[in-house]
C-alpha cells in the first residue's frame, strides 16, 4: 500500500503538473552543455538552419537591442540572437549598438560619457523613433534571460574588452548559449586564447581568411563562419562543411530588400544552396519559410525546449445577429485588462512608466485583494461574476465535483468550454442580455456557453497568438458600425505570471515581462485613441507572486492514503474528498497532530475571512479536508518552482494584486485603499448601465467613489 500511494502521489503531482505549464510554454534553444552547443553549431548534412535576429528582432513598439524585444521575437519560432555590446563610463556592460545615444534613446551624446546611473534613466525608440517605457538592458540580465531560450551571437563593440565580456559569461554561466563575433583573425584568436571551450563567429569570407584562423591557433571545431552579406561562392560554402563549420549569411539589407520584391521563398534558396544561418531583419517572415524548409526536408529540432511549434487557432468567432439596440449604442466604452500575476507593488518595483502615468491620470489602489485561493481561474471568474470562489463553482484550478463524478481542470480544453462548470452571470451575459454587445480576447469562461450565452465576438484561448493581432482585434472592434460595435471587452496578458512561477518576483525576467506588459497597455491605449471613442479601462490582476522555501517542501502526510481520497489539486493548498465518508474524521484528527508548517481544517471549520467553507460551497466542490501551507512552504514530493501563488490574500501580503483605472468615468490622481476583487463586477455594471438582479458578493458603493 505505501507503493502505491508513493506512485499515485507522483502521478498526481505530474499531472498537476502538466495542467499548470500548459499555458506557460514559448520557444527556446536548451543546451545544458557547451560541448552540446558546440556539437549543434557543427555542418552535418542534416543540419538545422535557423534564423539570427539582427539587433534581436526590432519592430514597430519594440526597439533594437532590448531585452523586451528579445522576449517578443521568440515568441514565434527558436532564434539566435545577435546584439551589441557596448561600455559605460563606469565600466558596465549594457546592450546598445551606435557609440551615441541620439537614434535609439531618449539620450544625446557618447554612451561613454555616461555612468550606468544616468544611462538606465533613459528610455529606448524603436527604428520609427517612437519612444517606449523599455530600458538599456544590461548584459548579465540579458544573459541570465536567455539561458535555455536562445543562442547569443554578442557582437562587442570597439573599445570594449572581450575579457571582459567573457567574464560575463562566466558569471551567469551562459558559455552554453553564448558565441562571441570577431571580425579578423587577431580578434578571434585572442577570444580563443582567453576562452578555448567557447564559440567564436568569425568573418570567413574565401578560404585564405579560413588558413589566417588555423595559423592562429583557432580549431575549426570553435567557428561558424560568417561569409558576408552577399551569396558566398559555392566553393567556399563547400570548403567550409567540408570542414564542419556552419555557415552564416547576412540578409539584413541588400537580400532582405530582394526578399521583399521577390517573395518570401528567395530565403528558401539562401538556404538550398548552401546558408545554414540567416542573419536577417525580418525574423518572422525568414522563420516562416525556413519553418517549411525543415518540413519539407524532416529536419527536426532536437534541442528546442518548452515549445508549442504550431500555432493554434486564432479564428475569431462570432455569434450571429446580435446587435446594440439604440439605447445601448450611446453608452460608454470599457476594456478590462488582466495582467495574470502582477503583483500590486510591481509597476512601481519595476518601474512600468506607462501604467504609472496612467495611474496619475486615474485611479489607483494600494492594492487589490484576491480571493482564496488566490489562482488564475477562480479569481478571474471572480472579478467577472462579483461572486467569491465557493459561490460561482471554480473553487480552484483543477477541482472535483461529486455529482458530476468527475473533474475540471483548466487544461481540459474540453471542460473549460462546457458551461456547465459555471455559476454566475458573467458581465459579457449580463451585457448581450441586455442588447449590449461585448468581446473578449481571452478571459476565464469566455469560451464557455455560461447560461447558453458568449461573447458577441470572442476567440478561444491561445497564449502563442501575437500580441499585435490582439491590439489589431481591439481596434477593429471599436472601428465597427455603432450597431455592431462592443462596448464591453476583456483582455488578457499571461507573461507576468509566467515569469514569476519560472525565475520569482525578483528576478530580472519577471522585470522584463513587467515592461513587456507595461509596453503592451501602452500600445493598446494608442491604438485605441485613435478611434476618438470615450473608452475606460480597467487594468487588474488576479493575484500576486512570492518566493518560497524550496529546500524545505512539505511531503504528503503520512496520515493520508491516498487511495482512499481524490486528491485533486495540492501545492499551497491540498484537497481531500474522501470516497467514504467515514474515512473523513479519522484522518482529520491524525493530521491535526501532524501539522507541521501546515493547517489542516475541515469544510466545516475553515477560517470564514476565506469563504471557503461548507456553508459557502454552493455546489459541493471543496474538499472535505483542507491542508494550508504556511508561507513560505508548500506541498510538494520534489524541489519546488521558484514563484508560486494560491496562499491566504489576508495573511500573505505579496498575494496582492492590482488596480489601476482611467478615462472619462474615472476620477484623476487618486490612490484607493486595499478592496476585495468581488467589487469590479459592480463597478462596470455601474459605468456601462447595465442592471442586475442576481445576489452578488460584491457591493457598488464600494468604489462607487471613484467615479466622477
Amino acid at each position: 500500500m505505501k507503493f502505491i500511494r508513493k506512485i499515485s502521489w507522483s502521478l498526481l503531482f505530474v499531472f498537476a503538473f502538466l495542467a499548470t505549464t500548459a499555458q506557460q510554454q514559448s520557444p527556446g534553444l536548451s543546451f545544458n552543455t557547451v560541448q552540446d552547443l558546440q556539437q549543434f553549431l557543427s555542418y552535418s548534412k542534416k543540419r538545422i538552419p535557423l534564423i539570427s535576429a539582427h539587433r534581436g528582432g526590432p519592430e514597430k513598439g519594440y526597439p533594437e537591442n532590448a531585452l523586451e524585444t528579445f522576449q517578443h521575437s521568440i515568441l514565434s519560432q527558436p532564434l539566435i540572437i545577435e546584439c551589441d555590446i557596448s561600455l559605460s563610463k563606469d565600466s558596465v556592460l549594457l546592450l546598445l549598438h551606435d557609440n551615441r545615444l541620439d537614434r535609439t534613446t531618449t539620450g544625446t551624446g557618447r554612451i561613454g560619457d555616461f555612468t550606468y546611473e544616468e544611462l538606465k534613466q533613459l528610455r529606448l525608440k524603436d527604428n520609427n523613433g517612437d519612444t517606449t517605457s523599455f530600458r538599456i538592458p544590461l548584459l548579465d540580465d540579458v544573459l541570465k534571460w536567455g539561458k535555455g531560450k536562445v543562442i547569443f551571437t554578442l557582437d562587442v563593440k570597439r573599445g570594449v574588452p572581450y575579457s571582459k565580456v567573457i567574464e560575463a559569461v562566466r558569471r551567469c554561466k551562459a558559455e552554453a548559449c553564448s558565441v562571441i563575433i570577431t571580425y579578423n583573425a587577431d580578434q578571434a584568436a585572442e577570444v580563443h586564447q582567453l576562452a578555448p571551450d567557447l564559440m567564436i563567429s568569425a568573418s570567413i569570407q574565401n578560404k585564405e581568411d579560413l588558413a589566417r584562423l588555423n595559423d592562429r591557433g583557432v580549431p575549426d571545431n570553435r567557428l561558424v563562419a560568417f561569409v558576408g552579406v552577399s551569396e558566398a561562392s559555392p566553393g567556399l560554402y563547400e570548403l567550409l562543411h567540408s570542414r564542419g563549420i556552419l555557415c552564416i549569411l547576412g540578409t539584413m539589407g541588400n537580400l532582405d530588400r530582394q526578399a521583399i520584391a521577390r517573395g518570401e521563398k528567395n530565403y528558401y534558396g539562401l538556404i538550398e544552396r548552401g546558408a545554414d544561418i540567416l542573419s536577417t531583419d525580418r525574423p518572422k517572415e525568414a522563420g516562416t519559410v525556413l519553418k517549411q524548409y525543415r518540413q519539407d526536408n524532416q529536419l527536426n529540432l532536437p534541442v528546442v525546449s518548452n515549445v508549442q511549434t504550431e500555432v493554434q487557432d486564432t479564428t475569431q468567432l462570432k455569434v450571429p445577429g446580435r446587435r446594440n439596440s439604440a439605447a445601448q449604442q450611446k453608452k460608454p466604452y470599457v476594456i478590462l485588462i488582466s495582467a495574470d500575476g502582477f503583483r500590486y507593488d510591481y509597476a512601481e518595483k519595476y518601474q512600468a512608466a506607462h501604467l504609472l502615468n496612467m495611474a496619475r491620470q486615474g485611479v489607483r489602489a494600494e492594492s487589490m485583494i484576491p480571493s482564496f485561493p488566490s489562482v488564475t481561474f477562480p479569481n478571474h471568474y471572480t472579478i467577472i461574476t462579483g461572486l467569491y470562489p465557493s459561490h460561482h463553482g471554480l473553487v480552484n484550478n483543477s477541482f472535483y465535483d461529486p455529482a458530476k463524478k468527475t473533474g475540471y481542470s483548466m487544461g481540459n480544453r474540453e471542460k473549460v468550454r462546457d458551461g456547465n462548470w459555471y455559476g454566475g452571470t458573467p458581465l459579457w451575459v449580463l451585457a448581450e442580455q441586455q442588447q449590449l454587445l461585448s468581446a473578449s480576447m481571452f478571459w476565464v469562461g469566455s469560451e464557455a456557453d455560461v447560461k447558453n450565452v458568449r461573447p458577441t465576438y470572442y476567440y478561444n484561448f491561445n497564449d502563442r497568438m501575437p500580441v499585435n493581432d490582439r491590439i489589431q482585434a481591439v481596434k477593429d472592434w471599436l472601428m465597427l458600425p455603432e450597431a455592431e460595435r462592443p462596448h464591453l471587452i476583456t483582455f488578457y496578458l499571461s507573461e507576468v505570471d509566467h515569469a514569476g512561477h519560472r525565475y520569482g518576483p525578483d528576478a530580472p525576467e519577471t522585470a522584463a515581462a513587467v515592461k513587456e506588459v507595461d509596453s503592451v497597455i501602452y500600445r493598446l491605449t494608442e491604438a485605441v485613441r485613435e478611434t476618438e471613442l470615450p473608452v475606460n479601462f480597467i487594468f487588474v490582476s488576479d493575484h500576486g507572486m512570492t518566493a518560497v522555501d524550496r529546500e524545505n517542501p512539505i511531503r504528503m502526510p503520512q496520515a493520508i492514503d491516498t487511495s482512499k481520497f481524490i486528491i485533486p489539486s495540492s501545492g499551497t493548498t491540498l484537497v481531500l474528498h474522501a470516497k467514504n465518508k467515514a474515512d473523513i474524521r479519522p484522518v482529520y484528527e491524525a493530521l491535526k497532530k501532524q501539522e507541521d508548517h501546515f493547517k489542516v481544517y475541515l469544510k466545516s471549520n475553515v477560517p470564514a475571512d476565506l469563504h471557503y467553507g461548507a456553508s459557502d460551497d454552493r455546489m459541493n466542490r471543496i474538499g472535505d479536508i483542507l491542508l494550508i501551507p504556511d508561507w513560505p512552504y508548500v506541498f510538494s514530493e520534489r524541489k519546488p518552482g521558484v514563484g508560486y501563488h494560491g496562499f491566504p490574500p489576508l495573511q500573505v501580503k505579496e498575494m496582492g494584486a492590482s488596480f489601476i483605472a482611467w478615462g472619462p468615468a474615472f476620477k484623476s490622481d487618486l490612490v484607493i485603499p486595499s478592496f476585495e476583487n468581488v467589487h469590479v463586477f459592480p463597478l462596470i455594471a455601474d459605468i456601462l448601465g447595465l442592471k442586475y438582479t442576481e445576489v452578488i458578493d460584491g457591493k457598488k458603493a464600494v468604489l462607487k467613489g471613484i467615479l466622477k
